[in-house]
């Protein structure tokens, strides 16, 4: 295996960092970048880099004890907490007057949690080597 490293000079002249061949993709490296911007242009509050946005915009009530993990949804909408109380939580943030969900562990703190990137299922892993993974088309059944 080769690996090698991009220096400063090579990245102005355009040499990709990421070691992505665009050569062999039907979009340029410039055409992504662009697609990339158009597609952050319309989300609004978004800081820039290092700066503090000192301001809440909802609490969510229900867990008993300080949270581990949260995790988005892949369509924005769906939050979901992980906490020392032994429960996952899953938010509708449009609705957050109740959990959409709450699912409990079984012995322990619930400590990580990932949705799939089609949004289908959802992982929770608690400490005692027990994983759970949810359908989430399913009303989050196992």
């Amino acid at each position: 295996m080769c690996v090698t490293d991009t220096s400063a000079a090579q990245a102005r002249r355009g040499k990709d960092i990421q070691g992505i061949p665009w050569e062999r993709l039907n979009i340029t490296r410039e055409k992504y970048r662009q697609t990339r911007i158009e597609q952050y242009k319309n989300y609004e509050n978004v800081p820039s880099s290092g700066e503090v946005v000192d301001k809440v915009v909802a609490s969510l009530v229900g867990h008993l004890d300080y949270s581990f993990a949260t995790a988005w949804h892949p369509n924005g909408h769906i939050l979901a907490t992980c906490n020392q109380d032994k429960t996952c939580r899953v938010w509708d943030t449009r609705y957050l007057a109740s959990p959409v969900a709450v699912l409990n562990g079984n012995l322990g703190a619930i400590r990580s949690i990932r949705f799939s990137s089609d949004g289908k299922f959802m992982a929770v892993a608690e400490p005692a080597d027990f994983v759970h993974i949810y359908n989430t088309t399913l009303d989050y059944k196992k």
